[in-house]
């Protein structure tokens, strides 16, 4: 009888997890505040408005300098860290955008190489993105500037706090250091 017992019990838990693994794209995984969050691409408005480019005016140790999301679910990110060597404080890899179940929260996933550098809630108003810390609940925000017009100064390695270049043009080295223009390619 126990023997039995223990078989059903053990079937029973194999079945649930097969279902909730195989039951649909989506799985849910908990927030660090207990809200559900569905796993998967967010296709929505708000999710293709978040791509671009977005700095800080003023960022401290740890927060983020510059984010830039692109299409292709890539980003490049400037931290704020105490830097003795040029690049060490640049960040690329991948992101993913989740939303949850249970709220209207939206969340940014930032990995590179299978490390997760930061997990943020976010909120889009205008050209302001307002981001918190899922772990240390630190907020801070980000604005999304005016694109560069052609002969504009434009984001560089050096300087990557400047805009991009407006739709059409592209953003080409200037001939001193950290200097770089927008120019028809």
């Amino acid at each position: 009888m126990k023997r039995a017992t223990y078989s059903t019990l053990a079937s029973l838990v194999v079945a649930l997890s097969l279902a909730g693994a195989c039951g649909g794209e989506s799985l849910t995984v908990p927030d660090d505040q207990g809200e559900g969050v569905v796993e998967g691409d967010d296709k929505s408005d708000v999710a293709s408005a978040i791509l671009g480019t977005w700095t800080s005016a003023s960022s401290t140790l740890g927060e983020l300098r510059s984010l830039e999301l692109r299409a292709d679910k890539t980003f490049t990110a400037l931290v704020d860290r105490a830097c003795l060597s040029p690049g060490c404080d640049e960040e690329n890899g991948s992101y993913k955008l989740t939303r949850s179940t249970n709220g209207p929260t939206r969340y940014v996933r930032l990995t590179s190489n299978g490390r997760l550098l930061g997990r943020y809630a976010y909120t889009l108003s205008g050209n302001t993105l307002s981001l918190r810390e899922t772990t240390t609940q630190a907020t801070f925000t980000l604005t999304r500037g005016a694109l560069a017009d052609e002969g504009e100064d434009c984001k560089s390695f050096g300087n990557p706090t400047l805009p991009d270049c407006a739709p059409g043009l592209a953003c080409q080295p200037g001939p001193l250091p950290d200097t770089a223009h927008c120019v028809v390619p």
